[in-house]
Parts: structure tokens; sequence; C-alpha cells
């Protein structure tokens, strides 16, 4: 896949002024850092396919994840060339026109992937590396990690894209996806999940509580789902 991107790198935030009130009848002006929108259209062999509201960052990797992730790709093969106009508001996609195999499921058991210790230190590098949320408080992010300690980190203003851009890194370096592990500051509903069983990973992991569906359906995947993830602790569903 070919990846020509003519976009520049785009202001992800802005200053304001506001006031802010306190119970006790104080006030204060004060600057705010506020997260910005943007707005991507995706067009596959010259069709308009998606618009995407997101961050504009990374926006090759969450092209080609969110096509991969709604089923338009069923990987990267499949794609000719990506390109990312000028302003990063269009990208256009073109497509091969045999579709490449799809990914044969066969997950290692995650004690033979990772080890506690290994996610811990995922858990305490992923405060480090989402300088976005620190700025603005507005901003989702996720990780994808490899057997090796390699990650890679994302972040959107929805939780959706950032795994997506993630996905698409993965599929781009063209990682083995049995041997990584996909963190999520968001919460786990089952349509992340699902992201993260189609892609082929060992495990997902977050900082939130999953839902019942959520671990009936990464249960019957054999996808692990470690949730409640803490510095020094992570809750593991059976």
């Amino acid at each position: 896949m070919k990846i020509i991107n003519l976009c520049d790198t785009l202001k992800c935030s802005d200053t304001t002024a506001a006031v802010r009130f306190f119970s006790d009848g104080r006030s204060m002006r004060v600057t705010e850092n506020l997260i910005r929108e943007h707005t991507i259209a995706v067009y596959t062999d010259g069709v308009l396919a998606m618009e995407i509201a997101c961050t504009a960052t990374a926006l090759p990797e969450l092209v080609v994840g969110r096509l991969f992730t709604e089923g338009r790709i069923s990987g990267a093969a499949e794609i000719e060339s990506l390109t990312i106009g000028e302003n990063g508001e269009r990208a256009d996609v073109a497509l091969r026109s045999a579709k490449a195999p799809a990914a044969v499921d066969g997950r290692e058991p995650l004690s033979t992937a990772f080890d506690k210790d290994a996610l811990f230190a995922l858990l305490k590098k992923a405060g480090e590396e989402l300088p976005l949320h620190k700025l603005t408080h507005a901003a989702h992010g996720a990780l994808l990690m490899d057997v090796t300690g390699t990650s890679y980190a994302a972040e959107d203003i929805g939780r959706h894209n950032a795994i997506d851009k993630v996905i698409g890194h993965l599929l781009i370096e063209g990682y083995d996806p049995k041997k990584c592990l996909i963190y999520t500051t968001g919460r786990v509903p089952l349509d992340s999940v699902n992201k993260a069983i189609r892609a082929g990973v060992a495990a997902i992991v977050s900082k939130a509580d999953p839902t019942a569906e959520t671990v009936q359906a990464a249960h019957d995947a054999g996808l692990r789902l470690i949730c409640r993830a803490r510095n020094d602790s992570f809750d593991l569903y059976e």
C-alpha cells in the first residue's frame, strides 16, 4: 500500500478565555485549552464511502482502521494507495481489484504473550503518551502494544476513532495481531470489543468497566478482556 500524506500537521487544540465561578462567590478569569474537531471525507475508488468527525492526527491510520473495522476491507493488502489531501479534509483510497484472503484467527493464550509486569508497564506508560488528553482533558486515547513492549499511541475526540487509529497502524505496519493488545481510555461497550475481535488481537485493556454483553462476546471470541485497569491492579474476565 502506497500512502501519500499531503497534509501538514493540523492544530488539535485552541486556547480560549472563560470566567470560572466558585460556590463561595469568588470568580476568576482563566485560559482553557479546547480540543478542535475535524471532519475527513473518505472516498473509495472515487465514491464517497464515509465522513468521519475526528481529531486531525494519524489520519492515514484512522482511514485504514475505520475501513477495516467496518468491514469495507479485510486487510491493508486490499488498498493500492491512500492519499490524504492538503487540508486533511479528504482521503482518496484506491482499492485493488482482487480482495486479500481473510486473516485466519489463531489467538494465543494471553499467558504466553504477555505477563503481568508488561501489563502494568503499559498502564504506567499510557499516562505518559497521551499529551492531548493532558492538555485538554477532552481526548480519548488508545495504545497498541506488542510482546516486545513496543507501543504506538493515538488520541482522538472519539474513543472509537482512537481504537481505529491503532488498528490502522497495526495493519499498515504488518504486526502480528495475535501478539498485540489494545489499551483504551474509554468505556468498552460491545462495538469497541468487536473492533478488537475483528483485528484479531490477543487482548483489549481498559481503565473503565465492561458490560455483560462485552464480557460474553470476548469470551465467545477468545479475546482476553481486562478492565478496571489501574497502575496497581486490573480485573481479567474469564
